[in-house]
């Protein structure tokens, strides 16, 4: 039991350390819009010659990034609609960042989250029965939320019993709407002053209609489990 614990401290260890270096590394000073717009013709020449490579290098810039929740997976994903086209930068872009946050989810679960579980297992009955139910629409909805804190949302999930299957889809179709915008946005990367010249009157009205549309969802699916706890609390008093 001891040795469990040891080896959940130092995988958390592990992690922590790799967090640190990517803080450490400082990107997002080197990783702007300005610098990538500069260097532009180089990257793309990179690319043209050495793709495979060039995909791994954005992939692990976008693990590193996600894990160290530095700021510039935006820039990142413009970045990549611009060397590999919107639907491969696309998808590129959100394979980078799911990988990032699934690491994050399966070693706070592993080290953290089990123990917790564990621990509290009868205070957290109620809470896992409405995670195991609606979890997939708690992340769905938070991960269409633009700007959304994703690294806390990742350390959050691996708290809780979330599927790392449910965690991996509700990532990769709430993170799509943005990650498709900011890699079109990358199509004309030369035009751009600065992030906010992408946000353009039907891209906010696409995001709203998208969040309202989780939310409904949400909403739905959420009525019954409302019901059945007013139900019980009704019996209780009878």
């Amino acid at each position: 039991m001891k040795r469990n614990y040891i080896n959940r401290f130092i995988i958390a260890g592990i992690l922590l350390g790799i967090i640190l270096l990517f803080r450490y590394l400082k990107l997002d000073e080197y990783i702007t819009l300005v610098r990538m717009q500069y260097y532009a013709d180089q990257l793309k020449h990179f690319t043209q010659q050495n793709y495979l490579i060039s995909v791994f290098c954005f992939l692990m810039i976008m693990i590193g990034a996600t894990l160290g929740s530095i700021p510039i997976t935006v820039v990142l994903t413009i970045v990549g609609g611009f060397l590999y086209g919107v639907w491969h930068g696309t998808l590129y872009a959100i394979i980078g960042a799911t990988l990032g946050g699934l690491i994050i989810v399966a070693v706070i679960r592993y080290a953290l989250g089990d123990y917790l579980q564990d621990r509290y297992k009868k205070q957290l009955e109620e809470f896992n029965q409405e995670i195991e139910q609606y979890g997939y629409q708690y992340l769905f909805i938070i991960q269409l939320l633009p700007f959304t804190p994703t690294f806390m949302l990742n350390v959050l999930t691996g708290l809780t019993t979330i599927p790392l299957w449910t965690f991996i889809w509700t990532a990769i179709v709430g993170m799509f709407p943005g990650a498709f915008i900011y890699a079109w946005a990358g199509q004309q990367i030369y035009l751009l002053e600065t992030v906010r010249d992408i946000v353009v009157p039907w891209m906010v009205i696409v995001t709203i209609l998208l969040v309202i549309f989780g939310l409904m969802l949400f909403s739905w699916g959420r009525y019954p489990f409302f019901m059945a706890r007013l139900y019980k609390k009704r019996k209780k008093r009878e």
